[in-house]
């Protein structure tokens, strides 16, 4: 069975979330979330807040 949910479908979803949000990065799994501020863990391997970095930022 074919998923009939589509890349641009997707995309075009995941673009309003994005919107005016900040991007965080886990630095253990590498996903990418976006909010004002980092989430409490990692939706994905559950790590901490702390395993988030703002894309972007030097440090």
């Amino acid at each position: 069975m074919k998923n009939k949910y589509s890349a641009e479908q997707h995309d075009k979803n995941h673009e309003e979330d994005r919107s005016g949000k900040t991007a965080w990065r886990c630095e253990k799994c590498g996903q990418i979330h976006y909010s004002d501020e980092p989430p409490d863990e990692c939706p994905y391997c559950l790590f901490p807040f702390a395993a988030f970095k703002q894309v972007g930022s030097e440090e």
